[in-house]
């Protein structure tokens, strides 16, 4: 794997060029920490590593084979080979660049991968966790280290979160779907089918998502690819103008502007919780009711196994 030069800063944690290695770790405390000849650190191999595949198999009864429904995965380890150049340490020596490769490989912290593959556009992503740092000691001058960590998220992401404005549609949500009113406002057809706005994932993995559904609306249903998050537990979920409610995915959380719990609302025996499927997603917002200002705020990053 090679890596072309980033531009693209880090969090608030670069110098004033924003200019990067095409790879570098970065912890909110610990800074960022260029992984290149220039910083001390040759890269001699990367190994990203697959998620650990979760088997979910049975036997079947009576007979060879067995019924295999596995989908999901686990966590993915990640190792990266050094030689370190003493000659680059601010001391002169090796200790102190491999003291600071140590600290990001400590378990307490979690330090994101960032890299930038020659030939793509957009940097990537991989949030990790410390395992090992093993020094090999037999050369003084340029020692070998081997970086070890593990990724409890383990789809690889785009650095950039991409945001898409989704309207109320007035519309029919699906189709074969009707509703005895009809609204007095309309929206242009949107690019994903009727009433839908197209959410492309540009990876070949599904991806995690986080919404903001602003008031004020009535009973809203987020849809994506005709897969139902509707809030009308309870007597429905309301809205009221300037406030919202939060969904993520990944953490399975639906919580308003207050910090409260939505989660009772949510008719989750509709349907399960979606997720962004590679390529491109129709994601429809509708409900009982909304005024003009009610929208979605849709996020998201582009995932690869």
């Amino acid at each position: 794997m090679t890596f072309a030069r980033s531009t693209t800063p880090a969090p608030a944690a670069v110098a004033d060029d924003g200019d990067v290695s095409g790879i570098y770790l970065y912890e909110d405390r610990l800074g960022v920490l260029s992984l290149d000849c220039d910083s001390g650190y040759v890269l001699k191999s990367i190994d990203l590593g697959f998620p650990k595949v979760r088997d979910n198999t049975q036997d079947r009864a009576m007979q060879d084979g067995s019924f295999d429904v596995t989908y999901l995965v686990g966590s993915r380890a990640v190792s990266l080979a050094f030689v370190l150049d003493g000659s680059k340490s601010p001391t002169g020596g090796t200790q102190r660049l491999l003291d600071r490769l140590a600290a990001y490989c400590y378990p307490m912290v979690r330090p994101t991968l960032y890299w930038l593959p020659v030939g793509e556009p957009d940097q990537r992503k991989l949030a990790l966790r410390g395992v090992d740092c093993p020094a090999l000691i037999d050369n003084v001058k340029y020692p070998a280290v081997v970086a070890q960590f593990v990724s409890g998220a383990p789809m690889i992401e785009s650095a950039d979160e991409h945001v898409q404005i989704i309207p109320f549609n007035t519309g029919v949500p699906s189709p074969g779907r009707h509703y005895w009113f009809v609204y007095n406002k309309s929206y242009p057809v949107g690019g994903a089918g009727e009433g839908a706005v197209q959410i492309v994932n540009a990876g070949s993995a599904t991806a995690s998502w986080w919404a903001r559904i602003y008031g004020p609306c009535n009973t809203p249903t987020l849809e994506i690819n005709d897969t139902q998050m509707t809030f009308s537990r309870l007597g429905g979920l309301t809205l009221a103008a300037g406030s919202y409610v939060e969904i993520r995915s990944r953490e399975r959380t639906i919580t308003a502007d207050n910090g409260e719990s939505r989660y009772p609302y949510y008719d989750f025996t509709a349907g399960v919780w979606p997720v962004l499927l590679p390529g491109p997603n129709a994601v429809r917002y509708y409900g009982v009711s909304a005024g003009a200002e009610s929208v979605v705020e849709f996020h998201w990053n582009d995932a690869w196994v």
